[in-house]
């Protein structure tokens, strides 16, 4: 791994090197960070000063040295550049607010693009205050187009007067929506914003290699297993005051009394008069409270730190890959951290994954059933039945 700094138009400038370890951090939808810790020399000290952009070999992130330590060493650390918008409002009113409304900005649209209209308005565009713009702000990607689609659904938020990351989480955490600042790995002064939802790495596509982690592999270790019906509910009653619905999850019987009917109460005012299907709609609601509500079936596992896999050419952040438990059961995971280290142990990288679903083993999203019947081997088939 080779760090270095960028000079002002955030172009290589000089290689950063007697370091005795790093750890550089990047992240899904919060910021990133690093710490360098490096031989103190003059030409260190001259380099490692706070504000000086880093960049490193195996990124188009870019980190900026915002802490300072010099003992016989020399420790820096620092946070990703998406941290500007800390230091940008998110408001389109400046000056009192005498009237109703007055406090709060009204935004319409899916959540993807919200965001990204806040991102033009306060950083790429200026438009609050055209000193807020941004250099080198390009638009597009420097990144293949998603797979996976992002939410569609159109919402109403009305904003308060904040910063525009925390805006920025508000939005995107919910509908678990990425966003980065990158630059151009070319010869370029570029900045490339993104808000993203990455692309399906799955055995379930065919587009990409997919990317999977398991025991078999020897790419993942010291799995655990859980199951849990802690949250586990069968029935919805929704109450509301255009009705009632009583909505049973899907699979559950309708028929089950005793312990075995487990009743979630929803109390909805999002269904409207002007709604032409309320009954409909009141059984959308229960179904969406009871997605949440079910048997919950998992695994984890430990991530090879020298796996086959390379962040930026098998898998980006923000992608979908497979988790395989030696029993059949998957997970799909989205990539939510790529982690750097480079120490007296030597250099590893590896990803954080965070569960986007999994499939219990034996249903039919169990990989090994996932195939059509007319491909799968009578012998197959009979061999791989649950026990």
């Amino acid at each position: 791994m080779e760090m270095y700094t960028l000079n002002s138009l955030l172009l290589r400038e000089e290689i950063i090197d007697r370091a005795k370890s790093m750890i550089w951090t990047e992240r899904y939808n919060a910021l990133g960070d690093f710490q360098l810790e490096v031989i103190r020399t003059p030409d260190m000290e001259r380099l490692l000063v706070e504000g000086t952009f880093l960049a490193m070999n195996m990124s188009d992130r870019v980190m900026e040295i915002e802490t300072v330590e010099k003992r016989d060493t020399i420790k820096v650390a620092g946070r990703s550049i998406e941290k500007i918008m800390m230091d940008r409002a998110s408001f389109w009113q400046k000056g009192a607010m005498d009237g109703p409304g007055d406090d709060k900005w009204p935004q319409t649209g899916t959540p993807g693009t919200i965001a990204r209209n806040l991102w033009d308005f306060c950083c790429a565009a200026g438009l609050l205050d055209i000193k807020n713009k941004l250099p080198f702000v390009e638009l597009g990607t420097r990144y293949p187009v998603d797979t996976l689609i992002e939410p569609t659904v159109v919402v109403n938020v009305e904003l308060e007067p904040k910063d525009l990351f925390t805006h920025m989480q508000e939005i995107c955490v919910p509908w678990d929506l990425g966003f980065r600042l990158v630059r151009d790995l070319g010869l370029a002064s570029r900045l490339y914003f993104d808000v993203y939802y990455g692309i399906d790495r799955t055995t379930d596509q065919t587009e990409y290699d997919p990317v999977i982690f398991s025991p078999s592999l020897d790419n993942m270790f010291e799995t655990t297993e859980f199951k849990s019906i802690s949250d586990l509910k069968t029935v919805a009653l929704v109450y509301s005051k255009l009705g009632f619905a009583e909505v049973f999850a899907d699979g559950s019987d309708p028929d089950a009394d005793g312990f075995e009917r487990r009743e979630l109460v929803v109390v909805d005012s999002s269904v409207t008069e002007d709604n032409p299907d309320i009954p409909g709609a009141l059984q959308r609601v229960g179904l969406e409270a009871l997605a949440g509500k079910q048997k919950f079936w998992g695994f984890d596992g430990e991530i090879s730190q020298k796996s086959q896999y390379r962040y930026g050419i098998d898998y980006n952040m923000g992608d979908l890959v497979e988790m395989r438990a030696d029993n059949g059961g998957t997970n799909k995971m989205r990539v939510t951290e790529q982690i750097f280290v480079s120490d007296a142990e030597g250099e590893r990288a590896y990803p954080t994954l965070t569960l986007f679903s999994s499939s219990q083993p034996g249903v039919w999203t169990d990989f090994r059933y996932n195939k059509a019947w007319n491909e799968m081997a009578d012998t197959e088939f009979w061999n791989t039945q649950p026990t």
